[in-house]
């Protein structure tokens, strides 16, 4: 799971224009089961919940907001952090208001049998818009997600299956690249602690498609530097 900074997330044009059609249609709740399927944006009719995704799979770089799996449009959905419909909020909005709020919304992979699809409207504790959160996450030699804080372990582990077989292969591959990228750059000249800051610079604030299972990448070349140091 990566960090997900929402304050830096700004609403799409398409949703402020959706959610204008919502209140000018007299009697209508405003909320995410009631969006315009299309709205017209400088001549052209978009679909909202089709731009709406593609935004959210842009802040999150291609990836996944449980997993870390690459998504695109056509393998991954809108889940809603807070969902629409649930009994154990207790905040001061209301679940109308949070539905669509841009900053409650993140784009999950739609495989079967882990994050949104295990976890269904289950209260979560890990946040991955909570930079804390992210940092309670570790992986152990087995590629496998893991926390000391058992609320988030149970999370990770349970409500959203993050240490399914086919996840812990996925990430155990990835480390492997990381080691393979050690040894090929621990043979050219310069300071290996350099490469490894500017490599996890560019996975923690990079532009573009971050590389899939990049958490585990980040914890391990955090590691690296302090072991270095």
């Amino acid at each position: 799971m990566l960090h997900i900074d929402k304050s830096r997330s700004k609403q799409p044009q398409i949703l402020a224009l959706a959610i204008q059609d919502m209140r000018r249609t007299p009697g209508q709740t405003v909320c995410y089961d009631n969006l315009p399927s299309y709205v017209t944006v400088r001549g052209r009719s978009l679909s909202v919940r089709d731009e709406l995704l593609k935004a959210l799979i842009e802040d999150q770089r291609g990836l996944c907001a449980y997993c870390m799996r690459r998504i695109e449009p056509r393998n991954a959905h809108i889940e809603h952090y807070i969902p629409r419909h649930c009994d154990w909020y207790q905040g001061k909005r209301t679940l109308d208001e949070l539905s669509v709020d841009y900053r409650n919304m993140l784009a999950v992979c739609k495989e079967n049998g882990t994050c949104d699809a295990t976890r269904g409207n289950a209260e979560l504790t890990v946040d991955p818009r909570n930079q804390s959160d992210i940092e309670q996450i570790r992986y152990n030699t087995k590629a496998e997600i893991l926390s000391d804080n058992t609320a988030i372990d149970s999370d990770c582990r349970g409500l959203l299956n993050l240490n399914d077989g086919f996840l812990v292969y996925g990430r155990m591959q990835t480390l492997q690249g990381l080691y393979r990228w050690y040894q090929h750059e621990s043979r050219r000249a310069g300071d290996m602690k350099s490469k490894c800051r500017k490599r996890l610079d560019e996975l923690q604030n990079g532009t573009g498609h971050n590389d899939p299972y990049a958490g585990i990448l980040i914890y391990r070349l955090e590691r690296k530097i302090r072991a270095l140091s």
